[in-house]
């Protein structure tokens, strides 16, 4: 497996990033802004079992951080983190590109939020404190991907940081 895998990062992150502004799109054009948290009275829709809402969040951290400039600020921090420790394996799995591909996709899509409106709208609504979009489950599920392609690439007796030589396995003994 080579580091020529990563390429399909791109056309995972761009479909990932292209669904999350589309949904996004239609909740803004369809729902008004619910103002009030934790969510009870807001106008509603439903797609299929999921229960669709409008909420704008500027904060970052499910309303921990407040500031617009901090979650910019650390959106960035998270795609650069996503691009270095996706530079940084030799060996490539495709959970991996997968992984890497989803979270390059929902920390772009909500940076993107935060920089064109100076918030991110979420809209798919599970409790009355807890409304999310599907840039925040394609962070999720990237990192679990991800994780799982790093482990596997960390385990793997071959596994070298880049710039230096490959260890060649050793043979069992016993």
């Amino acid at each position: 497996m080579s580091r020529r895998r990563l390429l399909y990062v791109v056309p995972v992150a761009l479909a990932g990033l292209t669904a999350d502004q589309l949904a996004k799109l239609v909740v803004r054009a369809s729902l008004p802004v619910c103002g009030e948290f934790p969510v009870v009275d807001c106008t509603r829709a439903w797609l299929g079992p999921l229960t669709l809402i409008r909420v704008e969040n500027s904060g970052t951290g499910y309303l921990f951080l407040r500031s617009p400039v901090v979650a910019v600020a650390l959106g960035v921090a998270g795609c650069l983190l996503v691009a270095g420790y996706a530079a940084w394996l030799r060996r490539v799995s495709w959970a991996a590109v997968a992984g890497v591909g989803l979270q390059a996709a929902g920390a772009l899509s909500n940076v993107l939020d935060r920089l064109l409106f100076g918030r991110v709208t979420d809209y798919v609504n599970l409790t009355p404190r807890f409304t999310f979009n599907l840039a925040d489950l394609l962070l999720l599920v990237g990192m679990v991907l991800a994780v799982a392609g790093i482990a596997r690439a960390l385990a793997s007796p071959a596994a070298a940081p880049p710039g230096q030589p490959e260890q060649p396995a050793l043979p069992r003994s016993g």
